[in-house]
């Protein structure tokens, strides 16, 4: 069932990115450097973070451009002054594929732009075990019980917001700086909280600032 729920993730998002590809009057290719910033219930558990993806930008003849991006993440740099164990240790993994529709402000050298899109992604999340104070037992000195590691994964759609700028240099080179927001609709991660909360999913507010090729 995950395989085909992934094999129909891959089609759609082809069948999003393939009118792009048939009527691009330029596409360009961008490497991007992203410095991320967890939301909410991931925010409890990790620190912001540093990460890279590649996309591909597709100047249509529509209103409405194309990005199409390949997406990792990890996490594993604890939160430790929002959580209450000290001798946690976790594990967050997200991947994936997405598309943005873009639309250009001007067609200008500088070029600003606001769109959004969804994506399909894999997170995986695992949790070494940790102790904390066992209340039920009475004792004159502390005594702790062992909480279990846990292991938590599925495939998620995403929805994803995303404003930014492009500065052409010279020739097809260009530099292209954006915030995007992306939330991953994690079913499964609720199960994961240390304390209950409402259902937020895994969300993130990315400032990103790339070089992007047109040939």
């Amino acid at each position: 069932m995950k395989t085909l729920k992934v094999l129909a993730g891959i089609i759609f998002i082809s069948g999003l990115i393939l009118p792009g590809v048939v009527q691009s009057q330029g596409t360009g290719t961008q490497l991007t450097y992203t410095r991320s910033f967890p939301l909410a219930g991931v925010a409890e558990r990790f620190t912001p973070f540093n990460t890279a993806d590649v996309s591909i930008y597709f100047q249509t003849n529509n209103a409405l451009d194309i990005l199409a991006h390949l997406e990792y993440s990890q996490l594993n740099q604890v939160n430790t002054e929002d959580l209450y164990y000290d001798d946690i240790s976790m594990n967050l993994l997200v991947w994936g594929a997405s598309v943005d529709w873009v639309y250009p402000l001007t067609e200008s050298k500088l070029k600003p732009y606001v769109g959004g899109g969804v994506g399909l992604y894999r997170w995986d999340f695992e949790r070494d075990e940790y102790s904390i104070p066992d209340t039920t037992v009475a004792a004159d000195t502390a005594v702790f019980k062992t909480i279990k590691p846990l292991e938590r994964g599925e495939a998620a759609w995403g929805l994803n917001a995303i404003g930014g700028i492009e500065y052409k240099i010279a020739g097809g080179l260009a530099i292209d700086v954006n915030v995007r927001y992306k939330i991953v609709l994690a079913s499964l991660w609720p199960t994961l909280r240390l304390h209950l909360e409402s259902v937020d999913g895994l969300q993130f507010v990315n400032v990103n600032a790339g070089i992007r090729y047109y040939w």
